[in-house]
């Protein structure tokens, strides 16, 4: 299923054949997360896999603490290293890891905080700002989210094509989720961000585009068929409860986030639910109503029990860029990498592999003919806060052969 990362990990199964490696995997439960702890496991490593499941109320986030708390005590005298999804680990990061490694914008955020309010007792390695996440993830999520959110709503009896949506948020995900609206679904697409170079950058690339406390914003999302989230957090609660009055038809929500966050707020908010009627947790066959949150507010390409939210072909891309950063991580070690969090971008220094290089090695792997992603969505403007901060040089002497 990932031959490209089971060739890195074979290449470089002397880091974890001692036997003296704990690793804690803390992730969806997805067909690739479970293969990729089966090779870390075959390569010599002791493997603790944590699910990231999600329920009627989201995350819980208190069972995934405590399997944490359980991991760190029940381990002892091994190098234990988190690789994660999500930050969960890093809400509270213990002295008795070596190393952490996190791929989403979400963990790198919560990293930056933890280490800003008490320090980091090890280092961090974030994939989260590197070409891969940044370019290449979202044309793939932007597919995925959307056909699934289209599947959604056919069968509340729905078509997504020619909608008015609204997009709340537009940065990497959310621009990629309106240029597929647009494209595929002759979408009249919106766009919403507290971010003025967001905004105008959404209003370069031909969408209309306010910030959320703008009279127009309040209008757009009043007047839309469909709102999209797709900002990590729950910020825009405020707009949603001034939209919502005078509405006379029905508004659906959608969240394109992987954590359950975009609206909480309000669904948590019972008495704003009940002026809108009541709320439509899912796809119940119930009436149509005022407002509709689909997929029970939760990230509708992780809804379904069957879905898995990115194809074997590019999990493969992501866990290798995933290992490798954990591989580079180990091989540094405490004495070159401070306890801070560190941007494994654009690799391609010493012996590691440059973004076309990984590319070509993929397509070789997976027998794929030319595609060029790189040059499918112009870099997003916030691409620009990466490259003051790329990953550090390999120290001599001390980068292992990939």
């Amino acid at each position: 299923m990932l031959p490209l990362t089971r060739e890195l990990i074979d290449r470089n199964r002397q880091l974890l054949s001692a036997g003296d490696v704990a690793i804690l995997h803390v992730n969806h439960d997805l067909d690739d997360v479970h293969h990729l702890t089966g090779l870390l496991s075959g390569a010599g490593a002791d493997v603790t896999f944590v699910a990231v499941e999600y329920s009627d109320d989201g995350y819980n986030s208190h069972d995934i603490r405590a399997r944490i708390e359980t991991w760190l005590a029940d381990s002892g005298g091994e190098r234990m290293i988190v690789v994660e999804d999500g930050g969960h680990y890093v809400t509270a990061p213990s002295s008795l890891v070596s190393l952490s490694v996190e791929q989403t914008t979400n963990g790198h955020r919560r990293a930056n905080d933890a280490h800003a309010a008490d320090g980091l007792p090890h280092p961090v390695m974030s994939i989260s700002r590197s070409t891969l996440k940044t370019r290449i993830e979202p044309i793939i999520l932007g597919v995925r989210i959307v056909d699934e959110l289209s599947s959604l709503l056919a069968m509340a009896g729905r078509q997504l094509l020619g909608m008015d949506v609204v997009v709340l948020g537009y940065g990497i995900l959310g621009r990629s989720l309106a240029w597929r609206l647009r494209g595929a679904y002759a979408c009249r697409v919106s766009c919403v961000d507290v971010d003025p170079i967001a905004v105008n950058s959404a209003t370069a690339d031909g969408f209309t585009a306010q910030s959320p406390g703008e009279p127009e914003a309040i209008g757009r999302v009043r007047g839309a068929d469909l709102v999209l989230g797709a900002t990590g957090v729950d910020q825009h609660g405020g707009l949603l409860r001034s939209a919502s009055v005078g509405l006379t038809h029905p508004l659906y929500l959608a969240s394109a986030s992987s954590g359950d966050l975009e609206f909480q707020s309000i669904i948590r908010d019972q008495s704003f639910l009940e002026s809108c009627t009541r709320r439509r947790w899912g796809l119940d066959g119930g009436p149509e109503l005022r407002l509709n949150v689909l997929a029970n507010g939760l990230p509708v390409n992780f809804f379904r029990p069957d879905s898995q939210s990115l194809s074997a072909e590019f999990a493969d891309l992501l866990n290798f860029r995933l290992v490798e950063a954990m591989f580079y991580g180990m091989v540094q070690g405490s004495s070159h990498l401070a306890p801070q969090v560190h941007h494994w971008a654009d690799a391609g220094r010493g012996p590691w592999l440059a973004d076309e290089e990984m590319l070509s090695e993929w397509k070789r792997v997976h027998k794929r003919s030319a595609i060029d992603w790189l040059e499918m969505l112009a870099p997003h403007p916030s691409e620009a806060m990466a490259t003051a901060a790329r990953h550090p040089d390999p120290t001599p002497g001390h980068a292992t052969s990939l």
